[in-house]
């Protein structure tokens, strides 16, 4: 799982582009743009972008830990 301060540490503010504020960071080695009419929307965008993606890792993790748990106990069971 990526570092959760390696992507933020990665945003950065880019120029206006037709009128609207954006924000690039990178996630996974993939570089990732959002905008929006002000800096607050365009950074709101960067948040839940972010949380979903570690939302979306934390339950691969539990769903993969939860696997283990199950082998394990039924193997204990034979």
């Amino acid at each position: 799982m990526s570092d959760t301060n390696n992507i933020y540490e990665t945003i950065k503010e880019v120029k206006l582009i037709n009128g609207f504020f954006g924000y690039s960071f990178v996630i996974e080695e993939i570089n990732h743009f959002v905008y929006g009419e002000t800096k607050e929307e365009a950074f709101n965008f960067v948040a839940d972008y972010i949380n979903e993606y570690y939302g979306k890792i934390n339950n691969e993790w539990e769903n993969q830990l939860r696997k283990k748990k199950v082998r394990k106990s039924k193997k204990d069971l034979q």
